[in-house]
């Protein structure tokens, strides 16, 4: 048994992350997985364009080394995973477009949320129909502008 650092909680041995230094963290893995969670919300920006950084480093080396561990599968199957590849993405922005038009409440929660620290769990739904009522007027206006032209 050990107390949390953190939550003074005490807690069984194997409710504690190991060090490689020998023995246990200090703090719970609860309270190790709620810091951890709040550091991503808090610098979400931040970890995001590192996320991007590192894929776009280590994109061709990630399909080089799929590649040369199962090249004679890559080679058989190459027209099936770019035709698997662009089903998907044509799928997948169809429904975006679709949401995008009917003004879903998934896709005016994300445009809140969207650079912002917030979660799409946090948004309460007058505030979503604010957005809908928005988006519908700008569309108005924007149509009248084509009209004029």
């Amino acid at each position: 048994m050990k107390t949390c650092s953190q939550c003074k909680e005490v807690k069984p041995l194997d409710a504690f992350y190991p060090q490689k230094r020998g023995g246990t963290d200090g703090r719970c893995k609860d309270c190790r997985k709620a810091n951890a969670r709040a550091d991503h919300w808090a610098h979400r920006d931040v970890h995001l364009a590192r996320m991007k950084e590192r894929h776009k480093a280590n994109r061709d080396a990630e399909l080089a080394a799929m590649r040369q561990r199962n090249p004679i599968y890559y080679q058989a199957n190459r027209d099936k995973f770019l035709a698997q590849y662009q089903e998907n993405r044509e799928q997948e922005l169809s429904r975006m477009r679709a949401a995008r038009l009917d003004m879903h409440d998934h896709y005016l929660r994300w445009l809140i949320c969207h650079g912002s620290h917030l979660k799409p769990d946090d948004i309460p739904q007058s505030l979503i129909e604010a957005k809908r009522e928005q988006l519908r007027i700008l569309r108005e206006l924007k149509k009248e502008n084509h009209e004029e032209c």
